[in-house]
C-alpha cells in the first residue's frame, strides 16, 4: 500500500509548497498530488486563487523535490502550457480515470479529469494541448485575465516541448506519459515510437566517449575540509585519446557537481541508498523505482550528454569490498538510466579496486549479470587494448572485442557475460616482432606505436 496526500494549492500556501512537500515526504508519504484550488465550484473563495505565474516556480520546485526523493507526484488543474517540463506529471496527460464523491455521496466527477474542462480562454484556441488541458476557469479569466497563457502552436513546437521535458525527466513513467499522449492525438505516433527506439532524434557525436566517475567522498565525515584524493586513471586515458586525435571526450566526476550540490543542500542526494542491495536489485530488475529519481538527478546535476560510449570508473573506492560493491551499484543504476536515455550507447565498466586482482573477472561478471545495461568490462590498468576496444565500438564492430584480449568481458549471444579470448589478429592492430602493437592512424592523422603491456599516458 502506498500512502498519498493531496495538497490544494492556494494563494496562501503556494510559496510554501516545497516545504510542505518535504514535510510530507519526511512523514513517509510516497505519493504527492498538487491540485489548484479553482476547479469551478461556484462557492470558491476568489481570494484564495493566486495568479499562476506567481505560483508555478514553487509548484515546479515541489515536483522536483518529490522526484529527487523517489516519490510519485501529480499536478492537477494547472494549464499545461504553464507547467514547463513538469507538464509530464499533469493529470491531464495521464490516461487515468478519477472518481470524486462529495460528502453527501454526490458524484462530482467520474472519468478523465480533462473531460471536465473548465470554460477555457480564447488564447487556448489552436493550442496543441487544447484537447486534454483543463484550461482556465471563466472566473479566473474575469479576475486575472489570460495574458499568462503560453499556448503551444504546431506539431513541431509540441514535439520540442515534450522532448525538452523528457530530457529533464527521462525514463518511466514520464516517457510513457508522453508516448500515450502523442498516440491519443492520433498523430506523430511514428515519431514517438521511432524516438523511443533510438532511430531518430539527436545522435551521439562520432567517436565520442564520456567517462563518469562516481565517488562516496560526500559520505566522509570531514569531506568538505579534507584534501580530495586525486584520481589519475581517467584523465590519463583522456589525454592519450586526445593525443591520438579524438576530441569528443568528456568526464563527469561526482567530486565536482554532485559534491557542490550536497554542499548546498545535504539532502539533495542520499548516496547511502546504494548500499541497500534490495533497493538496487529492485531498480535494476524493474520492481522498485525508488532509486530512479535520485539516479536521474545525479546525471542531470552532472550535465551528462549523449555519447557513443560511456565509461564508468570504479576507481574511487579501494578499501572494504562492501564499499567497492556499493560504488558498483551506483554505476549499475547509472548504466540502466543511460541505456534508457541513449539506447544506442555502449556502457563499459573499469577501474575496479578489489584485492587480489584475480577476483576482478568474477566480480565484473557478477556486476554485469546483475545489470543488463553494461556491455563490456575491462580488467586492470588501461593500455593500448583499451583504446582498441573503444575503436572497435566506434567503427561499428563491437564483436571484435571478443577475440583479442582476455582482459575484456563482453556479453555472449545469450546475454551472459563472457571472458574474451587472447587470440591475436584484431583488425584494428598490427602486431610485429617483439610484441609491438601499432595503433593505426587516428581521426586527425595522429598515431602512436606502443609495446604491448606499456601503460597508457
Amino acid at each position: 500500500m502506498v500512502l498519498g496526500a493531496t495538497t490544494v494549492v492556494t494563494a496562501r500556501n503556494a510559496l510554501r509548497l516545497p516545504k510542505i512537500a518535504e514535510m510530507l515526504l519526511d512523514e513517509g508519504i510516497r505519493s504527492l498530488r498538487f491540485k489548484h484550488c479553482f476547479e469551478g465550484g461556484e462557492g470558491a473563495d476568489l481570494a484564495l486563487v493566486g495568479r499562476y505565474t506567481e505560483q508555478m516556480p514553487a509548484v515546479r520546485e515541489a515536483v522536483r523535490l518529490a522526484r529527487r526523493r523517489g516519490a510519485g507526484v501529480q499536478v492537477t488543474h494547472f494549464p499545461l502550457c504553464m507547467l514547463d517540463d513538469e507538464l509530464l506529471f499533469a493529470s491531464d496527460l495521464m490516461d487515468e480515470s478519477v472518481l470524486s464523491i462529495d460528502r453527501d455521496g454526490t458524484v462530482l466527477m467520474e472519468g478523465r479529469v480533462s473531460n471536465y474542462r473548465r470554460a477555457g480562454a480564447t488564447a487556448c484556441d489552436g493550442c496543441a494541448f487544447a484537447q486534454v488541458c483543463t484550461r482556465l476557469d471563466h472566473r479566473y479569466v474575469a479576475a486575472h485575465g489570460e495574458s499568462e497563457l503560453r499556448p503551444v502552436h504546431g506539431e513541431g513546437a509540441l514535439l520540442r516541448v515534450l522532448d525538452r521535458a523528457q530530457r529533464r525527466y527521462p525514463g518511466e513513467p514520464c516517457r510513457g506519459t508522453a508516448k500515450k499522449f502523442l498516440a491519443a492525438r492520433g498523430s506523430l505516433q511514428g515519431a514517438a515510437s521511432t524516438q523511443e527506439e533510438g532511430t531518430s532524434g539527436p545522435t551521439a557525436p562520432p567517436n565520442s566517449i564520456g567517462f563518469i566517475s562516481p565517488t562516496f567522498r560526500a559520505l566522509e565525515v570531514n569531506w568538505q575540509h579534507d584534501y580530495e584524493m586525486v584520481k589519475l586513471g581517467v584523465p590519463t586515458l583522456m589525454g592519450h585519446l586526445y593525443r591520438l586525435g579524438y576530441r569528443n571526450v568528456r568526464q563527469w566526476d561526482f567530486d565536482a557537481q554532485v559534491c557542490e550540490a550536497l554542499a548546498e543542500d545535504s539532502s539533495a542526494f542520499d548516496l547511502r541508498a546504494y548500499f541497500d542491495g534490495a533497493r538496487v536489485k529492485g531498480f535494476l530488475d524493474g520492481t522498485d523505482d525508488s532509486l530512479r529519481a535520485q539516479t536521474e538527478g545525479l546525471l542531470d546535476v552532472l550535465g551528462v550528454e549523449e555519447m557513443a560510449i560511456f565509461g564508468i570508473s570504479l576507481s574511487a573506492v579501494l578499501d572494504r569490498i562492501v564499499n567497492v560493491m556499493a560504488l558498483a551499484a551506483v554505476g549499475q543504476c547509472i548504466a540502466k538510466v543511460l541505456k534508457e536515455r541513449y539506447p544506442r550507447c555502449a556502457v563499459i565498466f573499469g577501474g575496479l579496486q578489489a584485492s587480489p586482482d584475480t577476483t576482478h573477472r568474477r566480480l565484473y561478471a557478477q556486476i554485469m549479470t546483475e545489470c543488463a545495461a553494461i556491455d563490456f568490462a575491462f580488467c586492470g590498468h588501461v593500455n593500448t587494448d583499451t583504446i582498441l576496444m573503444f575503436r572497435n565500438i566506434w567503427e561499428g564492430h563491437p564483436e571484435k572485442n571478443r577475440g583479442f584480449t582476455s582482459r575484456i568481458l563482453y556479453r555472449g549471444d545469450g546475454g551472459a557475460p563472457q571472458v574474451a579470448t587472447d587470440a591475436p589478429g584484431a583488425s584494428s592492430t598490427s602486431r610485429g616482432p617483439a610484441g609491438v602493437v601499432r595503433v593505426e592512424e587516428g581521426p586527425r592523422g595522429a598515431h602512436q606505436v606502443r609495446r604491448r603491456g606499456d601503460g597508457v599516458g
